[in-house]
């Protein structure tokens, strides 16, 4: 799974920039799985590790629309309803120091297939801030949030041509392939000349390619929220 970190330049009065400052905050998790058979809900905690300062917070959620796929759209959510997923409070003020539970809830149900979005939770400048003749370097984080199926199918295909291998997501959940690696005729995947050829999430309808040497056997972890299996193919 990629995590995506954006860094925003707040500058005012470039001609009297005297100094450069970090404004951080931190989250407890980047990946929110909500399972079915678990609440509807779960909490992130926001800190502030600004020991001056106040951090001001703001969080915008998109829904994403065929995930990882080359046409992958991201659409804004101006009314939580209409995705039937709520982010509480979306924004909050953490005193210096001082840590913020944020409260994300599924409002409709599992449905029959994932449902992907994409919060983002960025530091905002404040009264205080928008006055400062400095740069303040602030740090966004974007969170995956995966609301899982009332009835999860974890399909994967996996063929070989050559020296490609094929992953493909033929279920309705997303599921992570993991230390995949090849390694020769009779070698063990301990063996330290095996070559590692990656990870990748899958998101429902997506396939991964990868390239591997021709012959021997692939090895490969294939994860999702109830189990970890190792599998291979020759």
């Amino acid at each position: 799974m990629r995590t995506f970190i954006h860094t925003c330049l707040i500058a005012t009065a470039a001609a009297l920039i005297s100094h450069t400052t970090m404004a951080g905050i931190a989250l407890s998790s980047i990946i929110i799985d909500l399972d079915p058979t678990a609440k509807p809900y779960t909490d992130i905690i926001v800190l502030n590790d600004d020991k001056a300062e106040n951090a001001y917070v703001a969080v915008d959620l998109y829904e994403v629309i065929r995930a990882g796929m080359p046409d992958e759209q991201r659409n804004y959510v101006e009314n939580p309803k209409d995705v039937s997923l709520l982010i509480s409070p979306n924004k909050f003020v953490i005193p210096p120091g001082s840590r913020k539970q944020v409260r994300i809830v599924d409002i409709k149900g599992p449905g029959d297939s994932d449902r992907i979005y994409r919060a983002t939770f960025k530091p905002v400048a404040g009264e205080s801030e928008s006055q400062s003749t400095g740069v303040k370097i602030m740090v966004a984080y974007e969170t995956l949030i995966l609301r899982r199926p009332s009835k999860p199918n974890y399909q994967i295909e996996v063929s070989r041509q050559g020296d490609t291998v094929s992953f493909s997501n033929t279920g309705n959940s997303a599921v992570k392939i993991e230390d995949v690696q090849h390694c020769a005729d009779g070698q063990s995947i301990k063996a330290e000349d095996c070559t590692k050829l990656g990870a990748q999430r899958l998101y429902v309808g997506n396939q991964w390619q990868v390239v591997s040497p021709v012959g021997g056997e692939i090895f490969y972890q294939q994860v999702d929220p109830q189990k970890r299996q190792g599998k291979s193919l020759r």
